[in-house]
């Protein structure tokens, strides 16, 4: 009888345990998206330590961004290509007119990336679109995934 209730003492205690678990994982997750940098494990190394700044002697030349620093820094995102993987996929070209209605049969004359929901380039002559992430398109080009604006 003994033995019974030891197990079940130990079953709850389990079970209490995986209960605590649940609870944390979730908050886990939140903290690793917090955008907060955990402290460095033993096979992560610290971060290098910054340059000392010049000395106020120095004159400062203004740094040019370099061609692949430059669309980070000012928000824009580089062009999507027609010969992307995805974009091959997808259909995309960069001139919808020019569209082969023949592979495409969903494809209606005036569709453009400028009138699809999934378009983030408001009147721009290039945008972000949800469906190419980390990519721009033209606003006058169209894909398979083309959904009409409400």
């Amino acid at each position: 009888m003994r033995d019974l209730e030891k197990i079940e003492q130990e079953r709850r205690r389990v079970l209490e345990l995986l209960g605590k678990g649940a609870v944390l994982l979730p908050l886990a997750g939140l903290a690793a998206c917090s955008g907060e940098k955990s402290p460095p494990t033993a096979a992560e190394p610290p971060p290098a330590p910054a340059p000392e700044p010049a000395p106020a002697s120095a004159p400062q030349a203004a740094a040019e961004p370099t061609a692949a620093e430059a669309p980070a820094e000012q928000g824009e995102l580089p062009p999507l290509t027609e010969d992307d993987q995805q974009a091959v996929a997808l259909g995309y070209v960069e001139d919808a007119t020019t569209v082969d209605g023949g592979k495409y049969a969903q494809y209606q004359a005036g569709q453009a990336c400028a009138n699809c929901m999934l378009f983030q380039g408001g009147d721009a002559a290039r945008g972000a679109c949800s469906i190419f992430p980390g990519k721009s398109v033209k606003a006058t080009g169209w894909c398979s995934v083309y959904a009409a604006k409400g």
